[in-house]
């Protein structure tokens, strides 16, 4: 802190026995910049590949406990969101994810970093289920819109038909990975999974799915 002198005016003598009573004046308090702990973290990159295991593009991310970006500053939010997930809008990111570990996060898509979805993340640090949106504005301010009851029943419903899609689709793509095996038929009118199966000599390869469709009973070894 500071102390501020003022002269007092007055003889020689009254200078020379002169005190400060620090009683009257008040301290000066330098004002320290709180540091920001968004602006410690290192960013991370990594492939984001569909459920097919396809690679679809890369996103960036950091990792913050949701108790930790609760406790931040709107100010400090902003700062973050304008020097650095701003900076990977142009990099061609598909979105930037604030991931808080527990399934939940702050997600900025990749052709809007001042817009975040805040709320449920799924194993690749997409959004799943959006509860609120973080929107700042380039000149730093930040503002929070919840979303309402019917949106999220609306969303919640979204992701259980998308899901039980793609559990379809898997299923189905799983079925005809087996109906698309290559079998081998014995003269015997049994189909196996390996050719050398019971020491065969002869044999007729097909689908697993056109023997079945030809009545030839599996082996019960293979």
């Amino acid at each position: 802190f500071y102390i501020i002198v003022f002269a007092m005016g007055g003889s020689k003598e009254s200078e020379s026995s002169t005190t400060i009573d620090d009683t009257k004046y008040p301290e000066v308090i330098e004002e320290k910049k709180i540091e920001n702990p968004l602006m410690k973290l290192t960013v991370q990159e990594e492939t984001v590949y569909s459920g097919s295991g396809e690679d679809i593009g890369s996103r960036a991310y950091i990792r913050l406990s949701e108790k930790d970006f609760n406790k931040l500053e709107d100010s400090q939010i902003a700062e973050f969101v304008l020097s650095t997930v701003k900076k990977y809008e142009d990099q061609k990111y598909n979105y930037f994810t604030i991931d808080f570990g527990n399934e939940r996060g702050v997600v900025f898509p990749g052709c809007n970093t001042l817009a975040g979805h805040y709320g449920q993340i799924d194993d690749t640090g997409s959004i799943e289920l959006t509860e609120k949106f973080l929107m700042v504005s380039d000149s730093g301010e930040v503002s929070w819109e919840e979303v309402s009851k019917e949106e999220l029943d609306e969303q919640k419903q979204e992701i259980e038909e998308e899901r039980r899609a793609e559990q379809e689709k898997l299923a189905q793509e799983r079925q005809e990975k087996y109906d698309n095996e290559i079998v081998y038929v014995s003269q015997r009118g049994i189909y196996h999974s390996r050719s050398n199966c019971s020491n065969m000599k002869y044999f007729t390869e097909m689908t697993r799915k056109e023997a079945i469709e030809c009545g030839y009973e599996r082996c019960e070894k293979c």
